[in-house]
């Protein structure tokens, strides 16, 4: 009996050693991997049989590898030597004296009397005028026109200055005078009649030597200017002639055997009609002077002969002279 006890009791404790084997097998055992991951290998584990009394050998598995941290890098480079500098020698900085300009020698106060002050009158501030209305500025005057009758008695002072400037002219004294003609034929044709009916013009000719040659006179025989009638302002003829004066000066070319070429056609006027029309342009432009330059335009008007487009020295002088002559003329029409 004593010999069965024994060996119950050394079954027992032996279970209950493979008992708290296994649970501290359980305890240290990983938890279970998803399907998808592979399974640990299985670890046999024996039971202890009951009926058997031989003890049973327990395989546990190894422990976990311990990692051991990796020894770091041993640098073998040599150490940086420091470089040593040679000490530069410093001088102490000496004080410099500071330099003082000489103070002049103090000069006495003088002492100088207080002007008075004297009072300034308040100023007076003017006031402005009242505002004024301003006149409006004259309207232009109509053109001054000179009507210039030999028998009209208001015309004699007129006259006698134009006699006066005549003789001026004749002495190269007066001033440059150039009258035009019109532009269109049927004008000139109509001035030209006028201007030898009404007023004494005539066309002749004359040659380098201021000689005139009229239809009159015989053949080759020239005569001077009569100045005694005719006026020495004697016009040259320029531009298209009309055509009456042509028909007038080709048989004085032919009468005295002469050419364009030695001799030239001028216009010459009674010293009454050319005093007429120098008192008038001096009228309008308040005297002529010599070396003034003159330039006008003869128009036809009204059954008279008028100087219109007055120009002194280039400016425009607004007005005209119109020429009555002695009787009515039917030509200047």
């Amino acid at each position: 009996m004593g010999t069965k006890t024994t060996s119950w009791d050394g079954a027992a404790m032996i279970l209950c050693g493979a008992v708290v084997a296994l649970l501290i097998l359980s305890a240290f055992r990983t938890p279970p991997v998803p399907p998808s991951e592979p399974q640990p290998e299985a670890i046999e584990e024996a039971t202890p049989d009951q009926t058997s009394s031989v003890p049973v050998a327990i395989l546990l598995p190894a422990p976990p590898a311990v990692s051991t941290p990796a020894a770091p890098p041993v640098n073998t480079a040599e150490p940086a030597r420091p470089v040593q500098s040679e000490p530069i020698p410093v001088e102490p900085l000496k004080p410099r004296p500071r330099e003082t300009a000489p103070t002049a020698a103090p000069r006495p106060a003088t002492l100088r009397p207080v002007e008075p002050i004297v009072p300034q009158p308040p100023e007076t501030r003017q006031e402005d005028p009242p505002p004024t209305e301003t006149a409006a500025p004259p309207a232009p005057q109509p053109e001054t026109e000179i009507v210039v009758s030999e028998t009209a008695p208001d015309s004699a002072q007129t006259l006698r200055q134009g006699r006066a400037l005549l003789r001026l002219l004749e002495q190269d004294a007066g001033p440059d005078l150039r009258i035009a003609w019109p532009a269109d034929g049927s004008r000139r044709e109509a001035l030209y009649a006028a201007l030898t009916a009404c007023f004494g013009m005539e066309s002749v000719l004359m040659d380098g030597t201021g000689r005139l040659y009229r239809a009159a006179a015989p053949a080759g025989v020239s005569q001077p200017p009569d100045l005694a009638r005719h006026s020495g302002f004697v016009r040259a003829v320029e531009g298209e002639m009309p055509r009456s004066e042509r028909q007038e000066l080709d048989p004085i070319y032919r009468h005295h055997r002469l050419s364009p070429g030695s001799a030239r056609p001028v216009r010459l006027f009674p010293r009454h009609a050319d005093a007429m029309l120098l008192g008038g342009l001096s009228d309008l432009l308040g005297g002529l002077r010599g070396g003034q330059r003159i330039e006008a335009r003869y128009t036809m008007g009204s059954g008279e002969v008028a100087v219109t487009d007055i120009r002194r020295d280039g400016t425009v002088i607004p007005g005209s002279v119109r020429l009555r002559p002695r009787q009515n003329c039917r030509a200047a029409t």
